[in-house]
């Protein structure tokens, strides 16, 4: 709950972006590994094409990795 805040209000606040492209964004980033889902509606694939344009400052990720969790890998 607290990185759905953070996406809404503080990173996406700075840039006219939507939580879903800081969130894809992040995911592109080198060293990230996390599986990105299909898109199931025209918006979903919207969004991630835009994230392609996003560039997230060391502060947003300082702010984001601040709350990141990570977990263990399922399902192998």
């Amino acid at each position: 709950m607290r990185m759905r805040c953070l996406l809404k209000s503080e990173v996406t606040g700075r840039q006219a972006i939507t939580p879903a492209q800081v969130a894809t964004a992040w995911l592109l980033l080198p060293g990230v590994t996390a599986p990105i889902i299909g898109a199931s509606k025209l918006p979903h694939l919207e969004d991630a094409v835009a994230a392609l344009n996003v560039k997230l400052t060391s502060g947003d990720l300082r702010a984001l990795e601040e709350l990141y969790q990570p977990h263990p890998v399922l399902g192998i």
